[in-house]
């Protein structure tokens, strides 16, 4: 008896859920496909789900809980970015933040020091120079027009 028990552990494998090479996408939840050893079906779970689970975690082989693991901080790190997404018109910006696409003014950006912390360095300083560039433009009509008020009342002497 000894024997076949030794032979049956031999080719029966030790974990009985093996990572599928597909990963579904689903209400910013990403579902992984598990495949059972010795049959046709599969099982679908989520990150959190295969940590909770009690024996989930010691039926699945330790390399796909590696790799597993290895994509959900990945994932995590990617929503952690902030970057714009698209430049609107009246310097509206599309920002990616938090897995979400937030509409923000250039003022609003430039005086939130934690978003200016978070966001690449190459889209702080062209929303700052966007942002400078139209302040000028705005200042430089402003004087133009108050010089021309000015205008009307210079008189000009003959000799």
């Amino acid at each position: 008896m000894e024997f076949f028990k030794k032979i049956k552990s031999i080719f029966s494998p030790r974990y009985t859920l093996h990572l599928d090479e597909t990963c579904l996408e689903t209400l910013n939840l990403e579902m992984y496909r598990l495949k059972v050893y010795g049959g046709h079906g599969h099982v679908e779970a989520d990150y959190h789900k295969i940590l909770n689970t009690p024996g989930m975690c010691t039926d699945i082989s330790p390399k796909d809980l590696i790799k597993i693991a290895i994509h959900n901080y990945q994932r995590k790190q990617v929503q952690k970015k902030i970057y714009i997404c698209e430049i609107m018109r009246d310097r509206q910006y599309k920002i990616f933040l938090n897995g979400q696409i937030r509409v923000l003014s250039g003022k609003k950006l430039m005086n939130d020091k934690t978003l200016l912390d978070r966001l690449r360095s190459a889209d702080i300083s062209m929303v700052a120079y966007q942002e400078g560039f139209s302040y000028c433009r705005e200042a430089g009509f402003s004087e133009n027009e108050s010089a021309e008020v000015a205008g009307e009342k210079i008189l000009y002497l003959r000799r």
